[in-house]
């Protein structure tokens, strides 16, 4: 969902991020994608996750960890168009609630730049 909105400025339309989203991420997807805007700032995605691990929390709780590579973001310049180089990589661990439709919504992420 996130790379939908970041991929293409015009959709203004946030609502369907919120069908996949619950607690602070709700408004935290939203404030991500205003702040890459304002800062004039689009993705294509080529987001490469590896060492991925899932957690099952009970019957209502999981959590998601893994290692992005940014070197293989495709991000440019909206006024530009130039390709913005991206380096590094980020450990991210995504915690999700399952709710009472039994669909799974993304209620936090943390974001740690590391070697991993």
């Amino acid at each position: 969902m996130y790379e939908k909105f970041v991929a293409d400025p015009s959709l203004t339309e946030l609502t369907e991020t919120q069908h996949v989203t619950t607690g602070e991420e709700s408004n935290g997807i939203l404030a991500t994608i205003e702040q890459l805007r304002a800062e004039g700032i689009r993705s294509e995605g080529g987001r490469q996750f590896r060492d991925v691990a899932v957690d099952i929390v009970g019957s209502d709780n999981a959590t998601i960890a893994y290692c992005v590579d940014l070197s293989s973001l495709r991000v440019f310049d909206t006024t530009t168009g130039d390709r913005l180089t991206r380096s590094g990589e980020l450990r991210e661990k995504v915690t999700l609630r399952k709710m009472p439709d039994h669909s799974w919504r993304v209620e936090q992420i943390r974001s740690e730049s590391t070697q991993c």
